[in-house]
């Protein structure tokens, strides 16, 4: 369990894509996806002048935004792993601005962890129990749980 940010958002760190980069993710229980922005490209395995953006989908204003669906080799949270996984580029990042450039993780990822959110406070158990390093200063420790079947 740890505590949330100022903003009541519960944020963690795991390693994503092709080049195994550490990324800074808000977890959204809202989310349909994995959404990255083009800033995240590079450091994922890809140049994002070479990504289609073709691919449109709705924010929550009525907008339409550009995105490119991507393959990452791996999604890695502790001794929880994903791999082959889709992914979301955002082309123009603006939900990533407004909680300060993280990654989104949906519920594509969350829907294999058990993930609990309460007024101020937020916990994840993964599959295997291993402890999970949130965003610091917060503190997390998981509890262990029967191992999900992908």
């Amino acid at each position: 369990m740890f505590r949330t940010k100022s903003d009541n958002r519960c944020y963690i760190e795991a390693i994503a894509g092709n080049k195994g980069a550490r990324f800074r993710f808000l977890m959204d229980t809202g989310a349909n996806g994995l959404f990255f922005t083009t800033k995240h490209a590079r450091q994922l395995g890809f140049d994002a002048g070479r990504l289609n953006f073709a691919n449109l989908y709705s924010e929550e204003w009525g907008g339409k935004v550009g995105s490119a669906i991507v393959r990452l080799n791996e999604f890695r949270l502790g001794s929880f792993e994903l791999h082959d996984v889709p992914a979301v580029i955002d082309k123009t990042g603006g939900a990533a601005a407004s909680i300060g450039n993280a990654a989104v993780l949906g519920q594509p990822v969350l829907s294999f962890l058990h993930f609990q959110t309460m007024p101020g406070f937020c916990a994840v158990t993964l599959p295997g129990a291993e402890d999970v390093k949130p965003i610091s200063p917060s503190r997390l420790t998981t509890h262990p749980r029967t191992a999900l079947q992908p």
